[in-house]
């Protein structure tokens, strides 16, 4: 009963968000409020003892080093495109403020996916974490932005940039949420949203690059997590493993995620010209 509540929780913060949109400082104060509220009823519902004993010491080192990784592939590549300017603000107040609602909206997702995913993956984890992927992609997509757009330019750029990104990033959020628990999930998503939202400078990259970037850089951290993960620790989380299993056929299993992850960023490269071909 309470990880239904939780998700009709999720649901309402979901709707509160996209249909009010007050302004002036409440448009910081109101989102802060909502998940940092769902963060607390998820810890409430499932507890705090609970919460301990799913963390895994080794899958939240390795999600932290991927992200890690991750910034210095994009800063990398910032060398070679140049950098510009964060159109964020960085005064004192600002900070303090942004600090506020990308934590509060940090913990209130990752406590509530991982409550979700660990409830309903012990028995179908792998269409547990594709729903719980799609519920979190969605709420942090606009399904009514994503439909207005009129300009097929503009909806591929949106695709490459924005969407694919985002289904990336919970995929691997939700697999860590599965298999470490909320912590892990957050050192995966943390540093990334540090660099995001409180580096003065950031790399100045086409949205054709920033699209391969966002779902292979992904899609390769999931494969390095699974390669350093034990198969005891896949098991617990109801994930059936052999010696050559999931993720560690050498052959079939990498190429299989690399060549999907290549022709999702091509499919959108190529419907924008982008190869000189339309």
């Amino acid at each position: 009963r309470k990880v239904i509540i939780i998700l009709i929780m999720v649901f309402a913060v979901y709707g509160l968000l996209e249909n009010f949109h007050p302004g002036g400082l409440m448009a910081y104060v109101f989102p802060s409020a909502c998940w940092g509220f769902l963060a607390l009823a998820t810890v409430w519902a499932c507890g705090l003892e609970k919460i301990k004993s799913w963390f895994d010491r080794r899958v939240t080192i390795v999600a932290a080093l991927v992200a890690i990784f991750y910034i210095i592939i994009y800063m990398d590549i910032g060398l070679f495109t140049g950098f510009g300017r964060s159109p964020l603000s960085f005064t004192p107040k600002s900070l303090v403020i942004n600090f506020i609602m990308v934590s509060s909206t940090l913990l209130g997702m990752e406590f509530s996916r991982a409550y979700i995913v660990k409830s309903f993956g012990k028995k179908r984890p792998f269409l547990t974490i594709g729903l719980v992927t799609l519920l979190y992609t969605f709420i942090n997509v606009s399904v009514i932005g994503l439909l207005s757009f009129r300009d097929p330019l503009a909806l591929s750029k949106f695709m490459g940039t924005g969407l694919l990104p985002i289904i990336a990033v919970n995929l691997l959020a939700s697999y860590l949420a599965l298999i470490g628990g909320p912590i892990a999930s957050i050192a995966y998503r943390a540093p990334l949203l540090a660099i995001t939202w409180f580096s003065p400078i950031l790399p100045d990259l086409s949205w054709g690059i920033e699209s391969l970037l966002g779902v292979m850089v992904p899609t390769m951290s999931f494969l390095a997590i699974n390669w350093f993960i034990p198969p005891r620790t896949l098991m617990k989380s109801g994930i059936s493993t052999e010696v050559r299993g999931f993720g560690r056929h050498k052959g079939s299993s990498m190429k299989g995620w690399m060549i999907a992850s290549v022709l999702c960023v091509l499919a959108v490269w190529a419907s924008t010209g982008l190869f000189g071909i339309q």
